[in-house]
């Protein structure tokens, strides 16, 4: 799954992915409809490249999908 953020020339964020760009991303990917409050991030995703996100499905089932931050 891909998501496009404003970048530097460095590859920091101008802020942080928000959760509800993720779900969008799920969505476009041919998955479900995720909630955003659903999707939970260890740390605020402030750099390019490949990140864990966990994705809450039930209260016993949680998956981890990867997610590619490229600059837009």
């Amino acid at each position: 799954m891909v998501v496009a953020a404003r970048a530097s020339t460095q590859g920091h964020l101008f802020g942080s992915v928000p959760a509800s760009d993720l779900a969008l991303a799920i969505k476009k990917a041919g998955g479900p409809a995720v909630d955003k409050r659903a999707i939970s991030v260890a740390k605020p995703i402030k750099s390019l490249g490949r990140h864990l996100v966990g994705v809450k499905l039930t209260d016993a089932v949680t998956a981890h999908v990867p997610v590619e931050v490229v600059a837009a």
